[in-house]
């Protein structure tokens, strides 16, 4: 399971953003989960000695939305990390192992104000259908599921939790 997220000050644009900052996102949300990711393999594959098993990584609404005057460079990361889960998944399917991707919308933490922007989930629940955020036990409810009871068909894609948007 790779939960792994940066975001860095909110409210930066393109222009704004530093390289230390990019490549901090870049490192914590795709590098960091391929590489647990390839780890997780050499014990899993059927063909490596393992009983096959399951990856799960959890993305973000974001890769969809591409989060524009806010946090671009995360939204970046978390396609690449959707796209790594599309052909990772794919590769490894004959050999045991699913791949999936958990995509949650605006979750109810201290990440936004943290990062500068304590109103920023209000705002974003203004325009997601369900009109409140995510509790942290919805994603970690569909996180077990992926890891224990999804069918074993299901693999090579991200699940989206976002409250309909």
């Amino acid at each position: 399971m790779n939960n792994a997220g940066f975001v860095g000050q909110a409210g930066r644009q393109v222009a704004d953003l530093d390289e230390s900052t990019l490549r901090r996102c870049f490192d914590v949300n795709v590098i960091g989960p391929i590489l647990c990711a390839r780890q997780a393999l050499q014990q899993l594959s059927l063909s490596m000695g393992g009983h096959g098993g399951r990856i799960v990584s959890v993305s973000s609404i974001a890769a969809r939305t591409g989060s524009p005057n806010d946090w671009v460079d995360y939204a970046a990361s978390k396609a690449a990390l959707n796209t790594f889960t599309l052909g990772f998944g794919k590769e490894v399917a004959r050999d045991g192992v699913q791949v999936i991707g958990v995509g949650p919308g605006g979750v109810a933490t201290e990440l936004h104000a943290q990062a500068g922007s304590p109103e920023r989930l209000a705002r974003f629940c203004e325009i997601t259908p369900i009109g409140r955020p995510a509790e942290s036990s919805e994603i970690a409810d569909v996180v077990v599921w992926a890891l224990l009871d999804a069918p074993d068909y299901l693999t090579a894609t991200t699940i989206v939790v976002s409250g309909g948007l």
